[in-house]
């Protein structure tokens, strides 16, 4: 565990020195001017008039505005001769809009949509404006749609168009970035989980994280209006709240399949609800009911609910030392992002933005909680991902000790065994070889234990020289040896056996301290079955047993005969003998 907490701890510091260089990088330069529409402003409504308005006085009169109504705010256009196609960048919410000079309408959005008492989201609008403006004023008319559509009004940027469009996009390239990255990052995870379905751990809670992913980069792209080039701001701001509002139900299913939280009944009601009211405004949304941005501060209320809720889960957890580490960590990112949520509701709410400035930090606060959620996610596969391995490492440590000889490395008796069960289960036929050394125990008396196991660790890499490389070979007893051939006839079988003798003999020239022989003889399965079949057994089920015997049998005849002729011992001269049937 302390390692764990030791490589979030780095990573968190890495992301946020990462941030805090990127802050210095990212902001843009324009070439020319970029300035601030502040005013003084005209504001006319149907019952106020305001004549010199500051920005914070225009957005009170546009906040107490309801539907249907319609303002008309004016100002002085500062000096733009020299501005290459000069050009206003102007945020509207929830309003069609009309933008005016002295010669008539410059700009129009939405305005069929207010007619026809049809939805409109929030957009920005690159508005081009002639170089030169008779009496120097520029009129812009927002048709309100909607209770509340203006809880701010942003001042409008005047410049050259490159330079109002780089610093648009240059102030979003971060979130841009990060908003592909999870694009990208969700598509690819979702396959992933579903190809791998039956190799990934709690697939419930890796699925809807990958959902989550895609939900937050479609959340991305169109809250920071990052498509809107290319789709309809409308359509963008109905995605964007569709994502906000999945938010919750999906971080509630996630918690409660990482630590098995839905079988404590009081979560389980609790987020039910909670998912089910979420879900509710999103379909009172498209059957006209109520638009979704009238229920953002319930759903606020709900969002804050359910994170205080995971807050006590995961104090309650981390008191009983229960939960594996694994899902600490996940939750522990999960924690992270909530917070920043939390963080960048405050900041939506109109009165805490006049508290604190904006800068880079502020206006991508969520952006960056976002990306330390799938920063401390990724950290944690890659632990699980060490840990797995080393896991597999060591099983495969101990198969190894369970099936090979400790002494030459190739497998046991015991994997002998398992061999001689999938033997048994094969239609196909099958050769099995018993080799047995010569002179092992004369070896061990004369020159000691040591030689002893010399030579049979000179044997059994011999032996692995002199057959094919997927051959099933095994070392059975202290002098015993076992080899398995398929599809080989009798000839390739003879010819494998003579490679062993004839390097066994080079290997007594090289060295002549001992002698090096050994005994063979092989039985095929069509042989044995022919054998039984011969004396009137015709249902015989063969048994790799009995085909090991007849290979054995066979084996010790060849040793008589070596022993008969005098090979054996101190006067052995022309090696080894094979035998077959």
């Amino acid at each position: 565990m302390k390692r764990r907490i030791f490589f979030i701890s780095i990573s968190i510091i890495t992301f946020i020195l990462v941030i805090i260089s990127i802050s210095y990088i990212l902001p843009f330069k324009a070439e020319g001017q970029i300035q601030e529409l502040k005013g003084p402003w005209s504001v006319d409504t149907a019952k106020v008039h305001i004549d010199n308005a500051s920005i914070e006085e225009v957005s009170s009169i546009l906040k107490s505005l309801h539907t249907r109504d319609v303002v008309t705010m004016s100002c002085e256009v500062p000096d733009i001769e020299s501005c290459i196609l000069p050009t206003v960048l102007l945020k509207s919410q929830y309003s069609g809009v009309e933008v005016l000079g002295d010669r008539g309408r410059l700009y129009s959005k939405w305005l069929d949509r207010f007619e026809e008492h049809k939805y409109i989201g929030v957009g920005y609008h690159f508005i081009n404006i002639p170089s030169q403006l008779e009496g120097g004023r520029l009129k812009i008319k927002l048709f309100i749609s909607e209770e509340g559509a203006y809880s701010v009004f942003e001042e409008p940027l005047i410049g050259s168009y490159h330079d109002i469009q780089q610093n648009y996009i240059r102030a979003r390239l971060f979130s841009m970035a990060c908003s592909f990255f999870l694009l990208v990052f969700g598509i690819c995870f979702v396959f992933i989980t579903l190809l791998f379905c039956s190799a990934v751990p709690n697939i419930l809670s890796q699925l809807f994280s990958s959902i989550l992913f895609l939900d937050l980069g479609i959340w991305l792209t169109c809250y920071l209006g990052i498509a809107q080039l290319i789709v309809d701001p409308t359509y963008l701001t109905t995605m964007e709240h569709v994502a906000l509002f999945l938010m919750v139900p999906l971080c509630s299913i996630i918690f409660g399949t990482i630590g098995n939280h839905f079988r404590n009944i009081y979560y389980t009601v609790a987020v039910s609800v909670l998912d089910a009211i979420s879900v509710l405004f999103i379909i009172f949304h498209f059957v006209g009911v109520v638009h979704m941005n009238m229920t953002l501060t319930a759903y606020y209320i709900i969002s804050f609910i359910a994170f205080i809720i995971v807050v006590k889960i995961i104090i309650d957890d981390s008191r009983k030392h229960e939960m594996p580490k694994s899902v600490m960590s996940q939750e522990l990112g999960l924690l992270i992002f909530g917070i920043s949520i939390m963080v960048h509701m405050m900041f939506r709410i109109h009165y805490v933005t006049q508290i604190f400035k904006r800068s880079f930090v502020i206006d991508n606060m969520l952006t960056m909680g976002i990306m330390m959620y799938i920063y401390i996610y990724l950290l944690n596969y890659f632990l699980y991902i060490t840990e797995m391995y080393a896991q597999r490492q060591e099983n495969e440590s101990l198969s190894r000790l369970a099936y090979a000889d400790g002494l030459t490395n190739v497998p046991n008796r015991s994997m002998w065994t398992k061999r001689m069960k999938e033997l048994s289960t094969t239609e196909s036929d099958y050769c099995i070889i018993s080799l047995d050394l010569n002179g092992l125990k004369d070896v061990n008396d004369r020159l000691g234990h040591a030689f002893g196991d010399s030579y049979i660790r000179e044997f059994a890499r011999v032996m692995e020289e002199s057959f094919p490389m997927d051959t099933f070979m095994a070392r059975i007893g202290g002098d015993e040896f076992v080899v398995v051939l398929e599809n080989t006839d009798i000839k390739d079988t003879e010819g494998y056996i003579y490679n062993l003798t004839e390097k066994l003999n080079a290997l007594n020239v090289q060295n002549g301290a001992y002698r090096r022989s050994v005994a063979a003889g092989y039985a095929y399965r069509s042989e044995h079955e022919k054998m039984v079949k011969a004396i009137g057994d015709t249902n015989i089920v063969v048994d790799p047993n009995d085909v090991y015997l007849l290979a054995d049998e066979r084996m010790y005849d060849v040793k008589r005969n070596m022993h008969n002729s005098k090979r054996i011992g101190e006067r052995w001269e022309s090696g080894n003998e094979s035998f077959s049937t």
